[in-house]
């Protein structure tokens, strides 16, 4: 369901920053941060296998956000031009703030593992969406 945006996330704060989601934004979910933890499977000749925790963990989330644009070629132009924009990205920061909390929270390094525009021209005016899937550790928070 659609719904504007209580969040901000911005990848490289601190450099050359850039704002994946903004507060009033159209969304199609809140979001949702999956705690990842790797560990390995054991086995074992003569009794039961075990699971070893390798100690590391990421948290993975996705979000999908809406442009709206006037004319159905505009919203195929910044289609394509997000990806342009985006290309570059590699480890970097990223920011993450709610609308009305002091402070932030911060993950040393994230990476933008995919992003996906595509268009809606069924919408009531011309849009495109696009879907972030990042993955992310070294969560801290800064008040």
């Amino acid at each position: 369901m659609r719904h504007a945006s209580e969040w901000k996330l911005t990848f490289d704060p601190d450099g050359t920053p850039l704002v994946l989601v903004d507060y009033g934004q159209e969304i199609d979910n809140e979001l949702s941060i999956a705690l990842e933890r790797a560990c390995e499977l054991v086995p074992l000749l003569e009794a039961d296998p075990f699971i070893r925790d390798e100690e590391s963990q990421s948290h993975s989330f996705s979000v999908k956000v809406y442009t709206y644009q006037t004319l159905d070629k505009y919203a195929r132009r910044d289609a394509l031009n997000s990806l342009i924009s985006t290309a570059a990205l590699g480890k970097k920061p990223l920011k993450v703030e709610v609308n009305g909390i002091g402070g932030y929270w911060q993950y040393a390094n994230s990476w933008l593992r995919t992003l996906m525009p595509m268009i809606d021209l069924d919408a009531d005016a011309p849009c495109y969406f696009k879907q972030y899937n990042i993955v992310a550790v070294g969560f801290s928070r800064t008040p």
